[in-house]
């Protein structure tokens, strides 16, 4: 897969970055995405940005996940600054470039248009309680504290569909879920057709071993999108009430120990392995040095559901 058009500048700031041992004074920049648009899909036409507040807006952000330290430019993270107070790591992408967003536009500035709703969210988590590659299955294994009877939260009681997007496809069985809701409440069940959008779809992605490598999870497909793909927008479905989601895209680096969770409108899915590629790829050239562990670096606790 040819690297996106931001890879040589991202290593550029690198670069500099590493040389010097601290953020450099006058870093390699990042050019604003071709695809910038204004809420009413045409090309952004914001004023650009001088000199100084390019570099502020791409200067290079240091940040740890346990004991590995990475550097990216300001504006990939989701405020466009870095890690949050408590250093957490979010990131945000650009659907379908798939590339951070323009240089002191950050997506949280933006709350309507296709520069909010055609977006990725990427979470970071360093894991050091659970082995990393053991994640994803846990993600859909009920665990010892776990009801395993749960036809919501169990694998192996969900209802397989056609493979989509290269994935293995699992819905929930509706009177599954109604009678064990009805067992939990202990009153007499309801119709199954109400408990449709309770639950999420989920698509799964093996390895050749028959190992979980990719869970996602995303809102009930018996109820419709909200949202289209049109060429390189997502447009609203006239009379739609609600753009489904797909909250939660669980996938590890094992030689890094990280945990990665992204979001994104639910027809967005379809470009799940260019969004591994472009997340993994970052975190590579990002990665400027292992670290001793110590307890400096925070464990984090496995996510789940």
């Amino acid at each position: 897969m040819p690297r996106p058009r931001y890879a040589t500048a991202l290593l550029g700031v690198l670069a500099a970055f590493a040389l010097a041992g601290c953020p450099a004074a006058n870093p390699t920049l990042i050019a604003p995405v071709d695809d910038a648009r204004n809420d009413n899909g045409s090309l952004a036409d914001r004023p650009a940005l001088d000199a100084a507040a390019l570099a502020e807006a791409t200067r290079p952000v240091g940040f740890e996940l346990g004991p590995h330290r990475f550097v990216l430019p300001a504006n990939w993270f989701i405020d466009g600054r870095g890690p949050d107070f408590q250093g957490n790591v979010t990131l945000a992408l650009h659907w379908p470039s798939l590339e951070p967003y323009p240089p002191g536009q950050p997506y949280s500035s933006f709350t309507t248009g296709p520069m909010r709703n055609q977006r990725v969210v990427v979470a970071l988590t360093y894991i050091d309680r659970v082995p990393i590659d053991e994640l994803p299955e846990r993600y859909v294994t009920p665990q010892a504290d776990e009801d395993a009877s749960n036809p919501s939260n169990n694998l192996a009681l969900r209802v397989r569909l056609p493979d989509r997007y290269g994935l293995e496809v699992y819905r929930t069985d509706l009177e599954k879920v109604a009678l064990y809701s009805a067992q939990e409440m202990q009153r007499p069940p309801r119709p199954p057709e109400n408990y449709i959008g309770a639950d999420t779809d989920w698509f799964i992605r093996r390895d050749d071993a028959g190992r979980i490598r990719t869970v996602i999870k995303c809102d009930d497909g018996r109820r419709p999108d909200g949202e289209a793909i049109d060429g390189d927008r997502l447009v609203e479905i006239p009379g739609s009430t609600k753009s489904p989601q797909c909250g939660s895209h669980l996938f590890a680096m094992a030689e890094y120990s990280i945990s990665i969770r992204a979001g994104y409108s639910r027809p967005i899915v379809r470009d799940w392995q260019r969004i591994e590629a472009v997340v993994r790829d970052a975190l590579r050239d990002a990665h400027i040095q292992a670290q001793r562990e110590s307890s400096s670096h925070p464990t984090q606790r496995s996510p789940r559901p």
